[in-house]
């Protein structure tokens, strides 16, 4: 059963690869041609205004992400957990509390800011099917060159520099263990980090780009590309370099198509993707 179980992933993560290849080889040669309508749906530009993000939640968000990156660059430990018993109640407040609760201050203080625009413009859902169908085809635009360089990233990286919580699932096999990570990871994660990244730090630099004068495509590149350096920062500097096709496919995807269920789906689905990669790998180890 388990090799079976495994055989599948294979044949997911190969389909998903090279369904990316071909959508960005489609995209590519129709681009080239100048054919109307061969923008993918994940990239659409949508050509609706909304007001701009108050600064109080942005300095609250530039002050938290700049806490996690410093963290993550000044760290010099790749020491794994100690305890071989899991601390639950620690890790669900890393993972689910800490962020529910940091993003929640984030949206109130969005609402109290004075002159603060409609917040509702920026959680908008045209219909749930619609945003499954840019959400997923986010992923699978992100998934093919974010895993070549995960590919690329194993010549350097070793299970000491794994993440924390893959080296946990690694050393343990707790159901609990499993869902409280995979509620972090697949749940909380994508919504709080897409509301942190490319709600209100993208949308705060564009508009800082604006004031600057900078052109609208300038405005968007290089918004597009700091942001993500600044995501891929977060996440630790041994993986920085693999995350980064993905960064930029959610911030060009939030810049034109302005839909936040759509990064956070596709991101849903990026470390949904990779959780049970790790999952199957690590039981094929294990044998």
């Amino acid at each position: 059963m388990q090799h079976f179980l495994q055989n599948l992933v294979s044949i997911f993560i190969y389909i998903v690869f090279f369904l990316s290849l071909y959508r960005w080889a489609k995209w590519a040669r129709i681009g080239f041609s100048s054919v109307e309508n061969s923008t993918p749906l994940c990239f659409q530009r949508n050509p609706e205004t909304r007001s701009p993000v108050p600064a109080a939640p942005i300095w609250l968000a530039i002050f938290w992400v700049a806490l996690q990156v410093s963290s993550n660059l000044l760290s010099t430990s790749t020491e794994g957990p100690q305890s071989s018993v899991p601390n639950y109640s620690g890790l669900f407040m890393l993972t689910t509390l800490l962020p529910a609760c940091i993003g929640s201050l984030l949206i109130l203080l969005w609402k109290v800011s004075p002159q603060a625009g409609k917040i509702t413009d920026y959680f908008r859902s045209e219909s749930i099917l619609l945003e499954l169908k840019s959400g997923f085809q986010l992923f699978v635009m992100a998934f093919a060159p974010t895993f070549l360089l995960l590919l690329l990233s194993l010549l350097w990286k070793t299970p000491e520099t794994q993440h924390v919580l893959l080296k946990m699932l690694h050393q343990q096999s707790d159901p609990l263990l499993l869902c409280l990570i995979g509620l972090g990871a697949v749940v909380v994660a994508p919504l709080f980090e897409e509301l942190l990244f490319r709600i209100l730090l993208l949308n705060g630099f564009l508009e800082k780009l604006r004031t600057l004068g900078y052109s609208e495509q300038n405005q968007k590149r290089v918004a597009a590309f700091v942001i993500s350096i600044i995501f891929c920062l977060g996440h630790g500097k041994y993986d920085a370099l693999q995350l980064m096709p993905l960064a930029l496919c959610l911030a060009w995807s939030q810049i034109q198509r302005k839909s936040f269920w759509s990064v956070v789906l596709a991101h849903a689905f990026f470390n949904g993707a990779m959780l049970i990669l790790m999952l199957s790998s690590s039981g094929a180890e294990g044998e």
